[in-house]
């Protein structure tokens, strides 16, 4: 008696998820177990669940920009990394609203040399500390201040609207002229 197609195929599935686990498949990325590594914006995490999503959102937590990190573990759906002056482990989860390549995310948030804010005003270095988005801050401030907008609502980085959200639910939008902050419209 013959194997039906739809059998073998769920079969195959299911050994799949069995041998990936939750956390997605294992996957190479140069960065991990590499000394020196940085965070290259701020990073703003669910304390609570020490859980950083790919889109960005906008919690409380605030893991500042060139803080030193160890890359842990890269699958195609997260990744551990742990920040060296606190010891804690933080799980950088991929969400369905990523549409860059996991790496290219990857290589947008980590990397071995700190951006260099010294040429930025006065308020573009106060929003970064702070990690909070300012009136007359410039898109370069913005992106180390927030880190980068959701690719899913915020395609362009040339667009004079970059959309955030706070949590899964609330968002706000900073508006842009002449690549400097206008406002903020949804606070």
């Amino acid at each position: 008696m013959r194997t039906p197609a739809w059998f073998l195929l769920l079969a195959a599935s299911s050994l799949s998820l069995f041998s990936t686990g939750c956390g997605g498949s294992k996957m190479s990325y140069p960065l991990m177990g590499q000394p020196g590594v940085k965070t290259l914006v701020n990073l703003h995490p669910d304390e609570a669940k020490h859980v950083v999503y790919s889109t960005n959102y906008q919690y409380a937590g605030l893991i500042p920009v060139c803080s030193d990190v160890s890359i842990d573990d890269v699958t195609d759906s997260q990744a551990k990394f742990t920040v060296k002056d606190s010891g804690t482990q933080y799980t950088l989860k991929r969400t369905k609203f990523t549409k860059e390549p996991w790496n290219t995310y990857l290589d947008k948030t980590f990397g071995t040399t700190c951006p260099d804010i010294s040429s930025l005003s006065d308020v573009d270095r106060q929003g970064i500390k702070q990690g909070d988005v300012m009136e007359g801050m410039s898109k370069k401030g913005v992106q180390i201040a927030l880190g980068y907008p959701p690719d899913h609502a915020t395609p362009n980085l040339n667009s004079d609207r970059w959309k955030y959200w706070r949590g899964a639910v609330t968002n706000f939008t900073v508006v842009f002229v002449d690549g400097i902050v206008k406002r903020i419209e949804g606070r």
